[in-house]
């Protein structure tokens, strides 16, 4: 069956002003190891650390809810170690490793920043070759630096489906096209098993309750063949299959019901550079969940989980790059290193992926 509930979130960001931190210089020889250390009194009680490299600033590596992740390791492809100090070192260094390394220390109140500027020179290079690659490196990233501190169905249509949309507690009657005659057999089914809820036999009605009673006193059928709920619930979200049998054959029709709950609505305050979780109040992901998070009023994709599978998206112009975290046992979403270009308007929407259609 399929349960949606949505969230609506408003952000608001009191931008405050961003101070630049200290360049630190690292020069090494390609193939050599090299280790950057930040201030281990920024690091002591962190809630999340995060490392950023280039100009376009992926993350590429973090520790969050004491988990160590490498979210664009095809940039170092297994060079990468960071540790719970938050020191990050780098194997095997090559040219293309040069430029800035940035550090991001969040704690409860609030962030501090350390900047390391790396060249890797290649091997047999003169001294003076080397110190004017170094003058020539930290003229650009210096000024890269002032930049950087300013920055849906799960199956395939196998029927025409007739879709209805209700909010839950109101009634909902599933109304067949075809014109029922006095001899024909109505079978109701609902879900992916395809139970038997209701029928007509011999012109006779009958109701059928299962599972835990979902459905006990709910469910009314009439002689049309319309299968009436009331009161619904979001567990009542589903399939719908009517089957009429006939002397001249069998015929369905399918109702994909959606029960919405009420929205519930909640506003969050966030200082600049900080982080924000968008929480679904500490339930935990169940079998089959589908969990999306979309964003602004074209409601655009930012994140998806299903099952093991967790993918984020760069959202609007990129806004969102290497700044999302799924919760890989509730869903809760995180946004890294806030901007007020991430003020605004965020909507979850949580479906069952086991039947024929979702909302």
């Amino acid at each position: 069956m399929t349960s949606t509930l949505q969230i609506f979130l408003f952000l608001f960001l009191m931008c405050d002003v961003y101070v630049a931190d200290e360049v630190k210089s690292v020069l090494v020889m390609e193939g050599d190891s090299l280790t950057l250390n930040p201030d281990l009194n920024q690091t002591q009680g962190f809630k999340m650390i995060q490392w950023w490299f280039g100009d376009i600033s992926p993350v590429i590596a973090e520790i969050y809810a004491n988990e160590t992740s490498y979210p664009n390791d095809e940039i170092f492809r297994d060079r990468l170690e960071l540790n719970q100090t938050g020191s990050l070192s780098i194997k095997n260094t090559r040219t293309t490793d040069s430029g800035l390394y940035k550090l991001e220390v969040q704690h409860n109140s609030g962030a501090s920043y350390m900047t390391f500027s790396v060249t890797v020179y290649a091997s047999g290079l003169s001294p003076g070759a080397k110190a004017g690659i170094v003058v020539v490196v930290l003229l650009v990233f210096a000024a890269a630096a002032i930049d950087m501190m300013c920055y849906h169905c799960f199956f395939s249509d196998l029927k025409k489906l007739k879709r209805l949309l209700v909010m839950e507690g109101e009634t909902v009657i599933l109304k067949p096209d075809i014109k029922v005659k006095r001899d024909d057999e109505i079978l109701w089914k609902f879900g992916p098993q395809g139970i038997c809820i209701a029928e007509i036999r011999e012109g006779a009605r009958e109701i059928f309750d299962f599972g835990d009673g979902e459905f006990k006193g709910r469910l009314t059928l009439d002689q049309t063949g319309s299968l009436t709920i009331t009161n619904t619930r979001t567990t009542d979200s589903g399939a719908y299959e009517l089957q009429m049998k006939r002397s001249s054959g069998v015929s369905d029709e399918i109702f994909c019901v959606n029960v919405c709950g009420y929205v519930e609505e909640e506003t969050k305050f966030v200082m600049k550079g900080r982080y924000i979780t968008l929480s679904r109040f500490n339930k935990e992901i169940q079998k089959n969940e589908l969990i999306v998070w979309m964003f602004g009023d074209q409601e655009t994709l930012i994140a998806q989980m299903t099952g093991g599978s967790r993918k984020t998206f760069d959202g609007p112009d990129g806004r969102f790059r290497g700044r999302l975290k799924l919760d890989k046992r509730t869903g809760d979403l995180t946004i890294r290193r806030m901007k007020c270009e991430h003020t605004g308007h965020y909507k979850l929407q949580i479906s069952c992926s086991s039947t024929l259609c979702e909302e």
